[in-house]
């Protein structure tokens, strides 16, 4: 499985998702004002594998799973410095959504997100190498030729970006149908886990 480097630059806690990977990823930092706490909000939108071996797209279904219900996610996301609240994993609109929240020490923010800070402004960048493209955003949207900036006051108290990658490999679409039953078959009880599980 090729993991996107779109999706890192967009969320680097996608790691704890296991071997699949979103088309989108809605981002969400809420500063609070009396404390040094933010609350942070991710979803992972339609969800899938690059996998072309039937065998090794159940394993990363499995994985997934796995990744969102194991203690070692919690542990995972703690060691990256978010505190998980709450996550999921369901469907909406016919696709498979991960969702996380949690919260962060806002130092812990630019340091996770690689926020660029300085002259009154935050500063995201996006690497255009894999052809991002940003859907919404309570920020400004600079474009470069090699980058994408989005562009906060420093003083923000809310940070917010939706970013799709238009960069992914053909076996991730017809691959999306599969996940979506697999899901399907694992909340009525009829998904049997891959022999590697």
């Amino acid at each position: 499985m090729r993991m996107f480097r779109f999706a890192f630059f967009v969320c680097p806690l996608l790691a704890l998702i296991g071997c699949s990977y979103p088309e989108t990823v809605d981002s969400r930092v809420q500063f609070q004002e009396k404390d040094s706490v933010a609350l942070i909000t991710t979803e992972y939108i339609n969800l899938s594998s690059d996998e072309t071996d039937p065998s090794k797209l159940k394993e990363d279904f499995d994985d997934l799973l796995h990744s969102w219900k194991d203690d070692a996610f919690i542990v995972d996301a703690a060691d990256s410095g978010l505190y998980v609240k709450k996550r999921d994993v369901f469907l909406r609109d016919e696709q498979l959504v991960g969702r996380v929240e949690g919260m962060m020490s806002k130092k812990k923010v630019d340091e996770s997100y690689e926020f660029f800070t300085g002259g009154g402004e935050r500063i995201l960048l996006l690497d255009s190498h894999d052809k991002p493209e940003v859907l919404e955003t309570n920020g400004k949207i600079l474009k470069t030729d090699k980058n994408i900036l989005i562009i906060w006051p420093d003083d923000a108290k809310e940070l917010h970006w939706k970013v799709r990658s238009s960069a992914l490999p053909g076996p991730f679409s017809k691959n999306k149908e599969f996940m979506v039953k697999a899901f399907k078959d694992y909340q009525a009880g009829r998904w049997t886990p891959s022999k590697k599980r």
